[in-house]
């Protein structure tokens, strides 16, 4: 059994054999109730606020006390986010912490948490990254701040995990994806990124680069 846990997830995982177990911010929400009717029964809603350090704490607890007897915590996603926008000089400075506080250090904090079964299954940590991490736009300056943040974090740790043969995937979501997401008005078109992360996730397992009986955590 693989289990990917994953915050702000898709159902894609749990339909491709994964055991998920997605956090979501409020568990009896539209969001969690979508994915509990969307996906496979091996998809756990847990609650996780990523900037509740009781809450990732109680996190970590729960799938420790998920994972069965010869399985592991294969995969860590970083999917939670927020975003806003306005010129520098309109944004309030608490909304740019706001954002840096989900963005940035909610994903430090679920690392951190999750690291040690990501090092004993030599597994993976996927961080939502963006073309703003790359690039500025005068509209969306908490956005970029943050992304650039997640650029630079997934560097540094994948300096220090390279030692330890763990794979750090960052993903760039590219613009043609977001201006799809604008323009797909019909509510049959469904465009996601963390599909596409899971279907590279599958190749790996297809490719016996991980072990068997294995999890896959994300955050929302």
């Amino acid at each position: 059994m693989h289990v990917l846990d994953v915050t702000r997830s898709s159902s894609f995982p749990s339909l491709q054999g994964f055991r998920v177990m997605a956090g979501c911010l409020a568990l009896d929400g539209e969001g969690a109730n979508q994915l509990r009717a969307s996906a496979s029964p091996r998809l756990h809603t847990i609650q996780l606020d990523v900037t509740s350090t009781d809450e990732v704490g109680r996190a970590v607890q729960e799938v420790e006390d998920l994972i069965l007897e010869g399985e592991v915590l294969w995969a860590v996603v970083n999917n939670a986010g927020l975003s806003t926008f306005g010129e520098v000089e309109w944004v309030q400075e608490h909304t740019f912490r706001k954002i840096l506080d989900v963005n940035v250090m909610g994903m430090v904090a679920v690392t951190k948490a999750f690291l040690p079964f990501i090092r004993q299954a030599k597994g993976r940590v996927v961080n939502m990254a963006s073309m703003y991490g790359r690039m500025g736009n005068v509209m969306r300056g908490p956005y970029v701040l943050s992304k650039y943040a997640v650029e630079g974090f997934t560097d540094c740790l994948s300096g220090i995990i390279i030692i330890i043969v763990i794979i750090i995937i960052i993903i760039i979501i590219i613009i043609v994806i977001i201006i799809i997401i604008i323009i797909c008005s019909d509510s049959r078109i469904h465009v996601s990124v963390l599909p596409a992360c899971c279907e590279r996730i599958v190749q790996y397992r297809q490719n016996g680069n991980n072990p068997a009986g294995t999890y896959i955590v994300a955050t929302a």
